[in-house]
C-alpha cells in the first residue's frame, strides 16, 4: 500500500543517512536510490525532493560538483512544487556550498542569504547556524579570519545546546582555521582537537579526516614534525578507509573525492621524505597511483675548516693547519707509507735508505689523526657520545682494515645533519672528514627522485643519479684515487640507505659498479668484519623458494631454474630448468615443501641461505613485514620471527626477493624499524644480499645465478662476484626468458604526467641494462 511504501522509503532514507555518517558512501546511495524509486511511485514529491537532496550531499562530500548541482536542482524543482520553504531553504545552502566549492562566492553568498531568509521564516535554527558556518567558511577563504571567527563563535554555542554535534564539530575545525590563518596555530590545535574527538564520538569519519589533517599542518608549522607525521598518518588512514567504502561507484567518482584529499597525502609524505623515511613515503605517493614529481635543490661545496669546530690547544691548531694544506693528498699519503713501512723492515735498524721520506709521511699522518680526532670530538658533541653513526666513524674501523690488508678499500661513512652531510673516508691508514652543505629536505627529495627512475625502466636514472653521485661521491674521488680503491665500505645514513651505491652515475665515469666493489655495513655487521673469510668452494647451501601462485601473490617461474642452477640435491625431484646440476651442493625446498617448520629445522645446517620467494614490506610494522613461504598453514615468516633465529654459523644469507634490504620505516612512535636483511645480521649472519625494492624475476635469477659461479672459484671476494654478476646482467650476457613476473604485490609502474624524465632507451643487446634490473642488490657485511 501507499502508505507501506512511504514508510519503507523513509527507513531507507534514514539508513541512507547513518551509511552517510560512517563514511559508507556507495552503502548510502544504493539506500537513497531505492527510497527514491519508492518515493517516485507514490508520486511524493516531497520525500523525493528530501531524498534527491541526500543524493546530492553524498556528492558533495566526494568532490562530484556536477552530479551534486544536478541533485540539489532537481531537489530544489520538486521542493518549490509543493511549496516546502524549509526544504527550498536546506537545498539553497548546499547549492550555495557548490558555488562556493566552484569558486563563485558571489553566487554562493546569494544562496547562502537566501536561504536564510527562508530559515527564519521556518524557525530552522540549524539551517540559519550552518548559514552562518558557510558565510564564515567564505570570510576565511578571503583571509578575514576574525571576522569568519565571529560568525563561527555566534554559532557554537547554539549548536551545542542543541545537541547538533555534526555542526558543532564543523564549527570547531573552522575556529581553528581562522586562529591558523592568524598564525596562532596552539590554539588552532586546541580546536581540532575538540573537533576529532566529538567527530569519533559521533563516528563522521569525513569530519575526522578533516580535522586530523588540519592538525598535521599546525604541527608541522610549530616544528612538530614527528606529530604531524602522527596525526597525518591518522587522516590517511581515515581517508582511506572512505575511498574503500566508494570503490564500486564510478571510477570519476572515486578520482573526485581522491582529488578533493590529495593535498593531505602529499603532505604527508613530503614530511616522511623530509625526515628520511622513503619507504613510508612511497606507500603514501603509492595510494595515489600516480607519480610524485618532486623539485629540488641543494648545495655545492666542501668544508675542510675544523679549527672553528671545539676547543683547541695550540699543538692540535698547528697541526689541523698543517693537515688543510695536504687534506686532497691524505689517501695517497697514507698508501706511501704502508708501502715505505712494509720496505723499512727489509733493512736493519738505522740503515732504511728512505728514512727521511718515511719520518716526513708518519709526521703528516699524525697530523690527520689529531684533525680527524678533533673532528670525532665534535660530532660527539653535536650528536652524542653514544651516537650509533658516530660509533661507526671511529678509528676502530681504521685498525680492521689494516689488520685485514685491505689496502685497496676504502670505508665511507655518512653521517646527516640538519645543514648538510658529513662524509667520513678511513682507509687502512688515514681518515679523513668532508662536508657538503645540503638542506635534510632537499636530500629527502633527491633520493626519493632518485628511487623513482631506478624503480621504473622507462625512465633513463642517470641526470637524478649524477646528482646523488655529486654530493656522495665527487667529494672524495680523490680519497678513492689515492689507494687505488677497489671496494668501496658504505655505511649510509637516514635516506641515503634507500639507494644503492653501486647505481651512483657520472657521465665520463658510468655507474659506479663498473669501477668499484660496493658494500654496506651497519653497527651489527662491523663485529663481522675482522671475522676469517669464507671460502666459495667450502660452501654448501639450503635453497628454498616460491614459484607457485601462493597466498595471492603471483608465480615466479624463473625460481626453479635458479635454485636449479645453484644448488645440487640429488635427493630433489623438483623442476630445476635447464641446469642439470647446481654451482654448490646442498638442499632444495621448493614451494610445498618450503614450510615454516622444515625451515627453521634446516637453518644453521648450512653456511650459506638461498631464499627465493615474495617478501611483503609493511612499513612501520614488523610484524605484517614478511618472507612468503610454499607450504604448511603459516605461509608467513615475519621480520619479527627472524629476531629470534640463531644464524650465528651462517657466512651468508641471500634474499633474493623483494624490499629486503629497504628500512622498515618507523613505528608511531617515531622508533625505526630495521630492514628484513639487517635483522639477519643481528641474528648472526656475517654477511646479507638483499634488494631495495621490487626485483624482476628472470634478472635476478641471472644475478644470482651469476653471482655463486664467481665466488665459487675461491679467487675473488663476495663483493667482487656480485659486482662482476651485475656487470654481466647490464653488458647484455643474459637474456629476458620467461619469467616475466616481478616478486613483489605492490610494482608500481609510474607515470610522468609532465614529461620531465628522459625515456629509458633499450638496447635490444642489453635488455637488462637499465639498474632496475641489477642494481636492486646490496652485499651487507663481510664482503672478503
Amino acid at each position: 500500500s501507499s502508505p507501506d511504501k512511504t514508510r519503507l522509503a523513509l527507513v531507507l532514507n534514514n539508513i541512507g543517512k547513518a551509511r552517510d555518517t560512517l563514511g559508507e558512501k556507495e552503502t548510502a546511495l544504493e539506500h537513497y536510490r531505492r527510497a527514491l524509486l519508492l518515493a517516485e511511485k507514490n508520486k511524493d514529491r516531497s520525500l523525493q525532493s528530501a531524498i534527491r537532496n541526500n543524493i546530492g550531499i553524498v556528492y558533495f562530500s566526494l568532490r562530484d560538483l556536477v552530479r551534486a548541482k544536478a541533485e540539489f536542482d532537481a531537489g530544489l524543482l520538486l521542493a518549490t512544487s509543493v511549496g516546502d520553504k524549509g526544504k527550498e531553504a536546506v537545498i539553497l545552502l548546499n547549492i550555495g556550498n557548490v558555488n562556493q566549492a566552484n569558486s563563485d562566492y558571489a553566487e554562493a553568498l546569494k544562496s547562502f542569504l537566501a536561504a536564510l531568509k527562508l530559515a527564519e521564516g521556518s524557525l530552522d535554527v540549524r539551517l540559519a547556524l550552518t548559514v552562518l558556518n558557510n558565510i564564515g567558511s567564505i570570510q576565511l577563504i578571503a583571509g578575514e579570519n576574525s571576522q569568519a571567527r565571529i560568525f563561527f563563535e555566534r554559532a557554537l554555542p547554539v549548536a551545542h545546546a542543541n545537541g547538533d554535534r555534526d555542526l558543532e564539530s564543523t564549527l570547531l575545525s573552522n575556529i581553528g582555521l581562522s586562529y591558523a590563518g592568524d598564525g596562532e596555530y596552539t590554539k588552532a590545535v586546541g580546536f581540532y582537537n575538540r573537533s576529532v574527538t566529538l567527530s569519533r564520538t559521533i563516528l563522521d569519519r569525513s569530519n575526522e579526516g578533516t580535522a586530523l589533517s588540519n592538525l598535521m599542518l599546525a604541527s608541522d608549522e610549530t616544528g612538530n614534525q614527528n606529530v604531524a607525521i602522527f596525526f597525518g598518518k591518522q587522516a590517511v588512514n581515515t581517508y582511506q578507509s572512505i575511498r574503500g567504502n566508494i570503490k564500486g561507484l564510478d571510477s570519476t567518482v572515486q578520482q573526485s573525492y581522491l582529488q578533493s584529499v590529495e593535498k593531505t597525502y602529499r603532505k604527508l609524505a613530503a614530511l616522511l621524505i623530509a625526515a628520511g623515511r622513503i619507504a613510508e613515503a612511497e606507500q603514501v605517493l603509492t595510494m595515489l597511483k600516480k607519480e610524485e614529481l618532486i623539485d629540488f635543490v641543494r648545495g655545492d661545496g666542501v668544508s675542510k675548516d675544523l679549527l672553528g669546530s671545539v676547543a683547541l690547544s695550540t699543538d692540535e691548531r698547528t697541526a689541523i693547519a698543517r693537515y688543510g694544506e695536504m687534506a686532497d693528498k691524505i689517501t695517497s699519503i697514507g698508501a706511501e707509507f704502508g708501502e715505505l713501512e712494509t720496505e723499512r723492515k727489509l733493512f736493519a735498524a738505522g740503515e732504511f735508505p728512505k728514512q727521511t721520506r718515511y719520518d716526513e709521511l708518519r709526521r703528516q699522518l699524525a697530523d690527520a689523526s689529531t684533525a680527524f680526532e678533533k673532528f670525532l670530538d665534535d660530532l660527539k658533541i653535536r650528536y652524542g657520545q653514544s651516537d650509533a653513526r658516530v660509533v661507526q666513524a671511529d678509528a676502530g674501523l681504521q685498525k680492521t682494515l689494516d689488520r685485514l690488508k685491505a689496502h685497496k678499500t676504502a670505508a665511507v661513512a655518512t653521517i646527516l645533519g640538519e645543514k648538510g652531510i658529513h662524509i667520513i673516508v678511513t682507509t687502512s691508514k688515514t681518515q679523513r672528514a668532508h662536508f657538503v652543505p645540503i638542506e635534510e629536505e632537499a636530500l629527502g627529495k633527491l633520493v626519493t627522485q632518485m628511487r623513482v627512475v631506478l624503480k621504473s625502466p622507462t625512465f633513463d636514472p642517470r641526470p637524478a643519479s649524477q646528482a646523488v653521485y655529486d654530493l656522495l661521491v665527487k667529494p672524495i674521488e680523490g680519497d678513492l684515487a689515492g689507494i687505488k680503491a677497489d671496494t668501496i665500505v658504505w655505511s649510509l645514513d637516514g635516506a641515503l640507505r634507500y639507494i644503492p651505491p653501486a647505481a651512483l652515475w657520472t657521465k665520463d665515469k658510468g655507474y659506479l659498479a663498473e669501477r668499484f666493489s660496493n658494500v654496506i655495513v651497519s653497527l651489527a655487521s662491523r663485529e663481522t668484519l675482522a671475522l676469517p673469510a669464507s671460502k666459495g668452494e667450502d660452501w654448501n647451501v639450503l635453497g628454498v623458494g616460491v614459484s607457485k601462485a601462493t597466498e595471492g601473490f603471483d608465480p615466479l617461474f624463473a625460481v626453479p631454474e635458479e635454485l636449479g642452477c645453484i644448488v645440487s640435491d640429488d635427493a630433489s625431484t623438483a623442476s630445476t630448468g635447464k641446469c642439470k646440476t647446481g654451482v654448490l651442493p646442498g638442499r632444495r625446498l621448493m614451494d610445498d615443501s618450503f614450510t615454516l617448520a622444515r625451515f627453521e629445522d634446516e637453518i644453521g645446517r648450512y653456511p650459506v641461505i638461498h631464499i627465493a620467494s615474495h617478501f611483503q614490506l609493511t612499513p612501520g610494522d614488523d610484524k605484517r613485514s614478511f618472507l612468503l613461504l610454499g607450504g604448511g598453514a603459516d605461509k608467513r615468516f615475519t621480520v619479527d620471527r627472524l629476531r629470534n633465529q640463531n644464524l650465528s654459523d651462517v657466512d651468508l644469507i641471500v634474499l633474493s626477493a623483494c624490499n629486503t634490504a629497504t628500512p622498515g620505516g618507523a613505528r608511531s612512535n617515531g622508533i625505526e624499524i630495521e630492514g628484513f636483511g639487517s635483522v639477519a645480521h643481528e641474528a648472526g649472519a656475517k654477511s646479507v644480499i638483499a634488494t631495495l625494492w621490487s626485483v624482476f624475476d628472470a634478472s635476478t635469477k641471472d644475478v644470482m645465478v651469476e653471482f655463486y659461479r664467481g665466488f665459487r672459484g675461491g679467487k675473488i671476494t663476495k663483493a667482487e662476484a656480485l659486482r662482476r654478476a651485475q656487470i654481466a646482467v647490464m653488458n647484455g650476457e643474459y637474456k629476458p626468458k620467461e619469467g616475466s613476473a616481478v616478486r613483489s604485490d605492490d610494482l608500481v609502474v609510474f607515470e610522468d604526467e609532465e614529461n620531465s624524465r628522459i625515456p629509458f632507451k633499450i638496447d635490444p643487446k642489453a635488455p637488462f641494462a637499465h639498474p632496475y634490473y641489477w642494481s636492486p642488490f646490496t652485499l651487507m657485511g663481510n664482503w672478503r
